[in-house]
């Protein structure tokens, strides 16, 4: 069984990711709970783990410098990820520099393997892997405009209501004035909408 864990605690974090951005696209309370706790759980087995988790499973081979080299590249990645599906600020700048770093350990890693011994060949090869999963994801994102609940117009937000009771304009003051002390407060509301 721990054998099992081990081999495969990687992909299940993964999975659980998928699963939460799933759940987020549909917008299910607590997708993006998940999406932070596995996101940064990935970051932590690669950074200070990458020695251990990005070895071979079946025989235990790595090159150390460079699954520790990977872990660290690749612990950018999540990060990267989790800022853009979020909305936060400086997403792109992390997924330029995770890019950044994976170009040359992609680069490095095809000329390692070119040398390698034909034991390491399965180690070599799970890390091309890794790394194009996640350039490719990052690249992914970085491209895409992911929509997200702010409007593009005042307009906009008052129609679906955000505005109505932020009373500094003197109209949003009025509206919500005639929503407090109205007598059909809902027939108000879906004027309003």
């Amino acid at each position: 069984m721990k054998n099992f864990i081990l081999k495969y605690f990687e992909k299940i974090f993964a999975g659980i990711c998928v699963f939460a951005f799933c759940l987020k696209l549909l917008h299910i309370p607590g997708s993006n709970i998940l999406l932070i706790q596995f996101l940064s759980l990935l970051v932590f087995l690669y950074l200070p783990f990458g020695f251990f988790f990005l070895r071979d499973k079946e025989t235990g081979k790595q090159n150390v410098l460079l699954s520790v080299l990977g872990g660290m590249v690749l612990a950018v990645a999540p990060i990267a990820v989790l800022f853009k599906l979020m909305h936060w600020h400086g997403a792109n700048l992390l997924l330029l520099t995770g890019l950044f770093f994976s170009v040359p350990l992609l680069a490095v890693t095809v000329i390692v393997r070119q040398n390698a011994l034909a034991e390491l060949n399965s180690y070599y090869k799970s890390m091309l892997i890794r790394i194009l999963i996640w350039m490719l994801l990052m690249v992914t994102l970085f491209y895409m405009k992911l929509p997200s609940k702010r409007f593009s117009t005042e307009e906009g937000a008052i129609r679906k209501g955000v505005y109505l009771f932020d009373t500094t304009n003197i109209e949003n003051k009025r509206r919500y004035q005639e929503y407090l002390y109205s007598v059909d407060s809902l027939e108000l509301l879906k004027r309003t909408y």
